[in-house]
């Protein structure tokens, strides 16, 4: 048996520890195209809608990726088809964080606040 009470190890770190994931709700890659109506200063819609990519999504929100910053809180209006549904989903969202990507687009996490009760439902339903 051999001694290795004075042995003297050298612990090296090859991957970084993973980021705590704060979300309450799981998160879904998808490649969904959207339809977002971006609010202006003094709370009116913009008068063109943007045709974005939603890139996750769960029953909660969505990461989109946008063409120019939108700030945080900022509202906005979401349209996307589900897969099964029959009409296409209309969500009110709150933009919750922006990041700037490296091809100079921007990625956007949004949090519903206002949807109707058959689109929470198919939300619900499809990422559980």
């Amino acid at each position: 048996m051999r001694n290795i009470q004075d042995t003297r190890l050298e612990l090296q770190i090859i991957s970084p520890p993973k980021r705590l994931d704060r979300r309450r709700t799981k998160r879904y890659p998808v490649n969904l195209q959207v339809s977002l109506l971006p609010s202006v200063q003094g709370g009116d819609w913009a008068q063109e809608e943007w045709q974005v990519r939603a890139v996750d999504i769960s029953r909660s929100g969505m990461r989109l990726i946008v063409p120019q910053k939108i700030a945080a809180d900022t509202a906005v209006e979401v349209c996307f088809a589900l897969l099964n549904a029959e009409q296409p989903v209309r969500a009110r969202a709150e933009v919750c964080y922006t990041k700037p990507l490296s091809d100079g687009q921007w990625a956007i996490g949004v949090r519903f606040v206002e949807l109707a009760r058959t689109d929470a439902h198919w939300l619900v339903r499809l990422f559980p």
